[in-house]
């Protein structure tokens, strides 16, 4: 497939370097790119140079080099509330515009950029789908699997891979007998494994092993990573060109998305045999995955098929095991480098238990009513947030309106959530820092805003339908790490598994001993030391 690819593309330089053919092609791009910079209704508009020009490089290789997010906000930094990112995408960082584009009911509906990230292309997931009604229906039927009450029934499935997960590092603190950590742990690797054990576990009936065997043979992850990494790459192309560059990573890649679907239906149709060959009156394990089973199509008392059955699942495991790893991983990197912060939670946390406020296995009752802990949660996910990029709208009918810019119908619009979370309309004059404190002891009025400017989970009628499960599971396995383990992140050395690549913090910072970056621009690799609190 690849040297198909290559002989086609030497072949069309070679058409192109014609001199029949050169000039007037010459003729034709500074036409266009004449015409984007002065005459296009963006003109006006500040971005970087190839945005201004007509020329859809800027996202495309900025996701391409797991710098999405850091590049964006430079420009926001730079160029103030509107960009031009493209010929016809803008970013803003204004409150109104934001709440206006992601409003319930809002008639800005969803551009074909999300088309690309569907695991299974023939099924869109809840994310990739771009018709504003079928989306409605489809997450009408599904929306009580998703809710906490029935997520809180599941808790059940979760224990377990809290337990492995704490076994996992008693082994590695126990290896010098001195229980403590002698080499830098990966932490990150562990908390993806733990949260996509975990969303086996929930989705899919059983989990991956991956804990277990503290490893991930099969490339399982890597593969749910390139669906996010492929589609931020192909999905910021323009037209055609999207789908086509899609395509091409995935039928090249050693890890594409597509093996995904052999797996999952093995899965789901050893649930259906399960479920067939079961006495009627004998109960069959209750999970996300029967969830999906027994759901209706809208307006009907038809079961949903098989293949949608699978879509969900799968849906869920792609945006379930990547988001809440990164998020456990912003949580440890923002908390272990604010000693501050550090001690208050590992204070709250140990009073609780031995008050006996919480105990062992933690549940999620127990979990959320620590206040600081939760406040620290919040405030990890707001700066680290799960998805880097802008999400997407075309603006409709009549046009909008953003500070004293134009933008007419058909112009994509939309805002990054790292980016606006930083900015002192969001959040202050402090919004750059990592400072739980700010979600405590504060007026109605104030938690209001401030959830109104919340978009790590999206926003409007398109808010994440799944944000309730890395909430639950952090709730739950938080409190058993802090109070069995003391934590410090140390710079990377000859023993680092980042070694070899340059480090980058969650704020974009590079430097020679920070967290290295680990497959995509959201999730870092951490390097932690941990002792048992009886060393």
């Amino acid at each position: 497939m690849t040297s198909i690819v290559i002989s086609l593309f030497i072949q069309l330089l070679q058409l192109l370097s014609h001199p029949l053919t050169l000039t007037p092609l010459a003729i034709s791009i500074i036409f266009y790119c004449a015409w984007n910079f002065f005459f296009h209704p963006l003109a006006k508009i500040p971005g970087p140079l190839s945005a201004r020009l007509g020329i859809p490089t800027f996202r495309s290789l900025s996701a391409r080099s797991n710098t999405y997010s850091w590049n964006h906000k430079a420009l926001h930094d730079k160029y103030g509330d509107v960009v031009r990112l493209g010929p016809g995408i803008v970013t803003t960082t204004d409150p109104e515009a934001i709440r206006t584009i992601y409003a319930y009911g809002s008639n800005f509906h969803k551009t074909k950029f999300y088309s690309v990230f569907a695991a299974i292309m023939s099924k869109p997931s809840l994310f990739s789908n771009i018709n504003p009604h079928s989306h409605a229906s489809g997450r009408r039927s599904v929306a009580r699997v998703y809710s906490m009450k029935s997520l809180i029934e599941l808790e059940e499935y979760v224990g377990p891979c809290v337990q492995q997960l704490l076994e996992q590092f008693d082994r590695l603190a126990s290896v010098t007998g001195e229980k403590t950590t002698h080499r830098p742990v990966e932490i990150n690797k562990w908390l993806h494994y733990f949260a996509a054990d975990t969303i086996g576990e929930l989705a899919f009936g059983c989990g991956f092993g991956l804990l277990q065997s503290g490893q991930d043979a099969s490339s399982l992850l890597r593969v749910f990573t390139n669906l996010s990494y492929f589609g931020s790459i192909s999905g910021a192309l323009p037209g055609l060109v999207a789908p086509l560059v899609n395509a091409i990573l995935r039928k090249t890649s050693r890890h594409s998305p597509s093996v995904i679907s052999p797996h999952t239906w093995e899965r789901v149709n050893k649930r259906y045999k399960l479920l067939a060959e079961a006495p009627y009156d004998e109960p069959v394990r209750r999970d996300m995955l029967a969830g999906f089973i027994k759901a209706k199509y809208p307006g009907t008392n038809t079961l949903f098929l098989p293949s949608d059955v699978v879509a969900q699942a799968t849906s869920v495991f792609g945006a379930g095991s990547d988001t809440t790893a990164g998020a456990l991983a912003g949580f440890f990197y923002y908390v272990l480098t604010h000693p501050t912060v550090y001690g208050r939670l590992q204070a709250e946390v140990d009073s609780a238990f031995e008050a006996q406020r919480i105990s062992m296995p933690v549940t999620y009752a127990q979990g959320i009513k620590l206040e600081y802990l939760q406040a620290c949660i919040k405030e990890a996910v707001r700066l680290f947030t799960p998805v880097a990029m802008e999400l997407p709208r075309i603006v409709p009918e009549g046009g909008m309106t953003i500070g004293k810019y134009f933008l007419p119908a058909g112009t994509h619009v939309g805002a990054n959530a790292y980016v606006f979370h930083r900015t002192e309309h969001a959040y202050g004059p402090d919004a750059e820092l990592f400072r739980p404190e700010r979600w405590l002891h504060i007026s109605e009025e104030v938690r209001a805003t401030m959830e109104r400017n919340f978009l790590s989970f999206g926003s409007g009628n398109r808010i994440c339908i799944g944000k309730n499960i890395p909430l639950m599971e952090m709730s739950k396995l938080l409190p058993a790490l802090l109070w069995r383990y003391s934590f410090s992140i140390i710079p990377r050395s000859k023993d680092s598994p980042h070694r070899h690549a340059l480090g980058r913090s969650v704020d974009g910072i590079e430097s020679k001993d920070g967290p290295g970056r680990v497959y995509s621009h959201w999730f870092l690799g951490i390097d932690v030391r941990f002792t048992l609190p009886s060393a």
